[in-house]
């Protein structure tokens, strides 16, 4: 596991659990290094979402699908 996986897996078991300021410390230091990691900002706009900031969270759903256009899913939810 890379160190960018585990800070990954960190931010999704921190988010499971509602620790919000983790969670955001754990996805920033992954998008410090790679910016355009597709699953670091889904994983944003789930913690958004979650914290009911709805325009962050549309924000990096649309990085989202502008890093990974092939991934429906991101385009299912910035619909919904």
């Amino acid at each position: 596991m890379t160190k960018i996986e585990g800070k990954i897996n960190s931010a999704i078991n921190l988010l499971k659990t509602d620790n919000f300021v983790e969670t955001e410390k754990a996805l920033n230091e992954v998008l410090k290094e790679e910016p355009e990691n597709p699953l670091a900002l889904f994983l944003m706009s789930e913690l958004y979402i979650k914290k009911n900031d709805l325009k962050k969270a549309i924000r990096y759903l649309e990085l989202t699908t502008n890093f990974a256009p092939d991934k429906p899913n991101t385009k299912i939810k910035l619909a919904n």
